[in-house]
């Protein structure tokens, strides 16, 4: 509002769009539970709402409750007057969660991206927003709240009222559904190809053309 007459450009930053392509991988043998498997990463700062997609969680009917697993990666200890991650999740009746800490590889990252069934992110704040584009450039689904910047990276219309846990836990079902579907079909997820493309958008050469088009403009 201050500067409302000083032309601006908008230029997201960008990834190596290429190292989480699924073709480029060498991934980690990492035995995953038989169950619709969901991967979060974050930190327990209050900001990443850690609690409330616990509580999301733990509110979900029973028998998807019960075939749902969490994949935690991230420092999940005691955090700004939180309680560890591993203690909100057992308040919330959760048992089928596991900690994989904040130290683990590329790789074994990449491999929970391959294996999981999409990413939760409940996060209310965010710079890039980097683990929503890193996991769509790996072909995976994005359950993603809907404030910035993270929204700024989504395809259009996919984004989750940030509070709604109506909303979330819905989410939360329609992936099961769609997992179940498969369990039955004996088939497994594939990377889609439609978040592939959309992360192109955000590749480190796009970011690069951008910038390079916003200084030739001012010259």
């Amino acid at each position: 509002a201050n500067f409302s007459k000083v032309p601006s450009v908008c230029i997201p930053m960008g990834i190596d769009v290429a190292k989480y392509h699924p073709d480029n991988q060498q991934l980690e043998d990492i035995e995953m539970p038989a169950a619709c498997n969901l991967l979060i990463v974050g930190s327990n700062d209050p900001r990443k709402r850690m609690k409330f997609l616990c509580q999301v969680i733990g509110n979900l009917p029973d028998n998807v409750k019960q075939q749902v697993h969490i994949h935690h990666v991230g420092n999940g200890a005691s955090n700004s007057g939180l309680p560890p991650i591993m203690e909100i999740a057992k308040q919330n009746g959760i048992d089928n969660w596991t900690q994989h800490g904040s130290s683990v590889s590329d790789e074994y990252l990449m491999t929970l991206r391959m294996k999981c069934e999409a990413l939760l992110f409940p996060s209310v704040s965010e710079g890039f927003g980097y683990p929503p584009i890193e996991s769509m450039a790996a072909g995976m689904k994005v359950v993603c709240a809907d404030l910035p910047s993270h929204n700024e990276l989504m395809p259009d219309n996919t984004c989750i009222p940030a509070d709604d846990a109506e909303s979330w836990s819905q989410a939360i079902i329609d992936l099961h559904t769609d997992w179940q579907a498969m369990e039955d079909n004996q088939t497994s997820r594939t990377p889609e190809s439609s978040l592939l493309k959309h992360a192109m958008k955000y590749d480190n050469k796009v970011f690069c053309k951008r910038l390079t088009d916003a200084y030739d403009s001012l010259v």
